[in-house]
């Protein structure tokens, strides 16, 4: 359907589809132009929220902010991984591990003399 409608635009003369692409252009130029205004507040505004002020952050204290939190978070994390790892070396696994590891090195000492 679509592309029916295209076929009939190209076989308009020039002139004509100058004049539809220029009328579809003030079309939605205007209906933008609409949207923009009802954006305003035209009943007015009291003295109340004239006055009152949003505070917001500049775009680069935004930018730190969300750094700084990232950071603040990484390094939570990191001291929680490390807990963790300090934890699992108080285990019996570790433990029964580490023997291992021990006894492996000691025989390897000893026949390799």
């Amino acid at each position: 359907m679509f592309f029916n409608i295209i076929k009939k635009l190209q076989l308009l003369p020039p002139e004509k589809r100058q004049m539809l692409a220029l009328f579809l252009s003030i079309t939605a130029t205007a209906m933008i132009f609409g949207l923009w205004l009802t954006t305003f507040n035209i009943g007015g505004t009291s003295d109340k929220t004239a006055t009152e002020k949003i505070p917001t952050a500049s775009p680069f204290a935004a930018i730190t902010g969300a750094f700084k939190n990232l950071t603040e978070e990484l390094s939570d994390r990191i001291g929680q991984f490390s807990d963790q790892i300090s934890n699992f070396q108080k285990t019996e696994v570790w433990n029964s591990y580490s023997e291992a590891s021990t006894t492996i090195q000691q025989t390897f000492e000893i026949t390799g003399q």
